[in-house]
């Protein structure tokens, strides 16, 4: 089957972020990210946070999830064109390879 152009761009796109999505690099980047903010949240033995800081974790919080919602957008979009060349779609989302990177 012959892809048009915004189909193909889709697949590569899917293609690409599903390669970065499973680069370790990647992961253990996006993992510490998380252990960073959940540690300064909790700060167990620390000041407590003000309302600016608290502020900033969520804005951190806030990119990371973008960031790792974009690449699922790139997954989906590609989904079609997957599906019209009976290729298998991805086994896991990003956010299940970064919980589970991070929790072994």
């Amino acid at each position: 089957m012959q892809l048009n152009d915004k189909d193909q761009k889709d697949l590569d796109r899917s293609i690409q972020a599903e390669r970065i999505m499973q680069d370790p690099l990647v992961l253990e980047a996006l993992s510490l990210m998380d252990q960073h903010i959940h540690d300064l949240w909790a700060g167990e033995g620390q000041t407590p946070l003000g309302p600016a800081e608290r502020e900033e974790l969520y804005r951190m919080l806030q990119a990371k999830n973008r960031f790792i919602a974009a690449f699922e957008a790139y997954l989906q979009n590609g989904a079609a064109a997957r599906h019209m060349l009976e290729m298998e779609p991805p086994s896991k989302t990003f956010l299940q390879r970064i919980k589970e990177y991070f929790h072994g």
